[in-house]
């Protein structure tokens, strides 16, 4: 069996930073290679898609929430035991 071509839009693993600013979702999963919009409405939200930006790599971590906290999903409760153990690294298209 022949190796798979690499995709022209594949993220280059090698050029994202090891730490990346975090989004947390319970909309939808988001899967590697996979273009999808992402809304950002939480300031918390903007702000770590601004700093993905502003660093210039353009990558965000993004974790599947497993449950809502209990003061109605506000991002900023979130703790490590509410979220997927394995999120995905994107890449910001604009």
């Amino acid at each position: 069996m022949a190796n798979p071509l690499p995709s022209v839009n594949a993220i280059e693993t090698d050029r994202m930073p090891p730490e990346l600013p975090t989004r947390v979702t319970s909309e939808g999963v988001i899967y590697p290679l996979m273009t999808a919009p992402l809304l950002l409405e939480a300031e918390r939200a903007v702000k770590a898609a601004q700093a993905a930006i502003d660093a210039g790599h353009k990558g965000i971590a993004i974790f599947g929430a497993l449950k809502e906290s209990d003061s109605q999903g506000s991002e900023k409760d979130i703790r490590r035991e509410f979220l997927y153990p394995v999120g995905t690294a994107i890449d910001i298209a604009r």
